[in-house]
């Protein structure tokens, strides 16, 4: 408060009842106030002044005078989120009754000061030691400041840098209050030094001459000073998302809880939680607010893993297992294991008729998917020539040989092929296998260089051993017997499913070449 407003709150208050008569000063009668005043010398800090409902009295009185033993009280409160504490302290003399206030304030006295604990609870244990004091000579000359100290205990993460009184400060060096932002972790016993006129006690009058000449006496008692204890009210707490969608600063009131932290996203990785350091340290799902708390958090990321599937797309053999990619770390693909035949590998797509997108082995520097990868092998028709050539097998064959790209269609010759006696019932590729042949004219698909060799069907009937078809078990399919044999069988064509010679007098059992 300036002296100009502490005049002015004097000039208009009159609080309570008191045995001497009410007045309303005007600015004048209180110039002298401004010795009225608690002089700090060490102080808890303070913000916001709040001026409490006290019970000053000011009195005009008729005499300078010393007030031996009636109400000469002053009040220290201390407020907060803890609650208020409050300490009266009272002024005592051992002197006359009759002393008038200029013989007491003539020269050092020892003045008795006793504390007590007036509030209901005492959160912030303010404490006092109740003894002599000794007056001090003031600005003005006169012994009339004393000084003493309060012991308090500010809880943890509390602070404060504001004062207020209800006593005119003016020019006072009550104003000096040094604003220093105090904060500790932990409860801290403190000390508040003051010193203190002794017009605020009311154990003398303080006399302020009128600008008529004559003196007016006016007593103070029941004042009180006012120390204000708080919470920061915006600590913050910032947010390093590391490459992952920003996330806003909080706030949060000292010695409360920073609760319900944001999740950013970021492409190809989860979320592993909020920390107090770039990588390790440990996770916070919530952080209490604090002057010496932690001031960020850094989320953590944890790479994605995606399953690669490999098909083979048309492939006659092979087989692959699944792969697994890390997000954001290279990656090589397995050699193609799949095989078609008559085909060539060519890479891989991304769907069944899709076009190549990869090749064997393809290397991502690094994988960036975000899904599991299905891979299809794409094929490409095999591009070399092959020969097909065709065997007489005992006739004369005047087919030419066939060379065409492989998987290329022709067909079986029916007509170049000839052999006295015989019909061409069709061609093998074992000669030594009648029974398994394609028909000539079959359109045939050349996947190597092979021979075809004719198969015979006799049209005469005359013996012809050479050509005998003879099985030591059993005959399959159509069997041309031929020729006096020893079996009673004669040039006659036998067609049936399977022949069993009977082992009897007439037949031996198997046939052979005479």
């Amino acid at each position: 408060m300036k002296f100009k407003n502490a005049l002015q709150s004097l000039k208009e208050k009159t609080i309570g009842k008191s045995p001497g008569k009410k007045i309303k000063l005007s600015n004048k009668r209180v110039i002298g106030a401004a010795v009225v005043a608690f002089v700090t010398v060490l102080t808890v800090v303070l913000i916001h002044p709040e001026r409490t409902n006290a019970l000053k009295r000011i009195e005009e009185k008729t005499s300078k005078t010393y007030y031996k033993n009636s109400a000469n009280n002053m009040y220290i409160h201390m407020t907060g989120p803890s609650g208020t504490s409050t300490l009266q302290i009272r002024a005592s003399w051992g002197g006359a009754s009759s002393t008038s206030a200029s013989t007491f304030r003539g020269q050092a006295r020892h003045v008795k000061l006793t504390g007590k604990i007036t509030s209901k609870n005492n959160p912030y244990k303010l404490t006092f030691t109740s003894k002599e004091y000794k007056t001090e000579k003031a600005d003005s000359g006169n012994f009339v400041n004393i000084s003493f100290s309060v012991g308090y205990t500010k809880p943890a993460h509390q602070q404060g840098d504001g004062k207020s009184f209800d006593v005119p400060d003016g020019t006072s060096t009550a104003n000096n209050f040094a604003d220093v932002n105090e904060h500790a972790s932990n409860a801290e016993a403190k000390t508040i030094k003051m010193t203190v006129s002794l017009y605020n006690f009311g154990i003398i009058t303080f006399d302020n001459k009128k600008p008529n000449g004559r003196w007016e006496h006016l007593r103070f008692y029941n004042t009180s000073a006012t120390y204000s204890m708080h919470y920061h009210e915006a600590r913050p707490l910032s947010f390093d998302s590391q490459g992952g969608s920003a996330v806003a600063k909080m706030t949060a009131k000292d010695s409360t809880y920073f609760t319900g932290f944001s999740t950013p996203t970021k492409t190809g990785y989860s979320f592993d939680g909020w920390y107090d350091k770039t990588s390790g340290g440990t996770k916070y799902t919530r952080v209490f607010a604090c002057k010496d708390g932690l001031k960020t958090l850094y989320a953590h990321w944890t790479a994605n893993k995606y399953t690669i599937k490999y098909h083979g797309n048309g492939a006659t053999s092979g087989s692959m297992t699944n792969s697994t990619a890390t997000y954001n770390s290279n990656f090589t693909l397995p050699a193609n294991a799949f095989k078609r035949d008559y085909y060539v590998f060519s890479g891989w797509a991304t769907s069944s008729g899709g076009r190549k997108e990869y090749n064997d082995k393809a290397v991502f520097k690094p994988f960036n998917k975000t899904n599991d990868l299905n891979l299809y092998a794409v094929w490409t028709a095999a591009n070399y020539n092959v020969t097909v050539q065709f065997d007489g097998n005992g006739g004369t064959c005047n087919a030419a040989a066939k060379t065409v790209k492989v998987m290329s269609s022709i067909t079986l010759p029916s007509s170049e092929v000839t052999r006295d006696g015989f019909t061409l019932v069709g061609w093998t590729l074992n000669k030594n296998d009648k029974d398994n042949y394609e028909k000539p004219g079959t359109t045939i698909k050349a996947n190597d260089d092979m021979t075809y060799y004719a198969i015979w069907k006799s049209t005469t009937g005359n013996s012809n051993m050479a050509s005998i078809i003879t099985d030591s078990d059993m005959f399959k399919g159509d069997e041309q017997l031929s020729g006096s044999n020893g079996t009673g069988y004669n040039s006659l064509q036998v067609d049936s499913k399977m022949s069993h010679p009977d082992g009897g007098t007439d037949d031996p059992g198997y046939y052979t070449e005479r």
